[in-house]
Parts: structure tokens; sequence; C-alpha cells
């Protein structure tokens, strides 16, 4: 059986997108929703969570040691320079 023919139009994508929601959703969750988010599964930290949830097998022992960050203008810096290698 198919399904039925809708005859609803579609909401304009300017009526879905909420300009002042793109940072918050981009960002992460704020402390409040992660409250939220643990009190609804019974958990009390994001450690916990993590512990119930991640086989110890593939727990790193220590921190990661990655290199520090760097801003907006110099990662698109380095990603044109990465870019402009690129070859048709």
């Amino acid at each position: 059986m198919s399904a039925p023919i809708s005859h609803h139009r579609p909401a304009p994508l300017s009526e879905l997108v909420e300009p002042d929601e793109f940072t918050r959703r981009h960002v992460g969750p704020s402390p409040d929703d992660v409250a939220h988010m643990l009190s609804t599964i019974s958990m009390s930290s994001t450690d916990e969570l993590l512990g119930a949830t991640m086989p110890a097998s593939i727990v790193a022992g220590e921190p990661l040691a990655l290199p520090g960050g760097v801003s907006e203008r110099d990662a698109l810096r380095r990603l044109r320079t990465i870019a402009a290698k690129n070859r048709q």
C-alpha cells in the first residue's frame, strides 16, 4: 500500500531556520540541557554516562596530546592552503 498523497505545501526554508539558534546548536548543550538530560536518564554526571556506555577497551588512560587551538582566521588560512593543492 502506498503512502497517502499529501497536499500540504512544505514550509519555506526561511520559516524553518532560526538564525539566533545557530550558535547554540553548534556549540553544544547548555549546562541546564546537560543537567536535564542526565536527570532524565538517572545519571549523576557525564563521566557516569560515558562510563556506562563506552567499553573500557577503547577508553584512553590519559588525555590525548593534541596541539593547541587556532583562531578561526588561522584555521581558514590553513584550509585554503590545503584546498589550493586540489587538482581537477
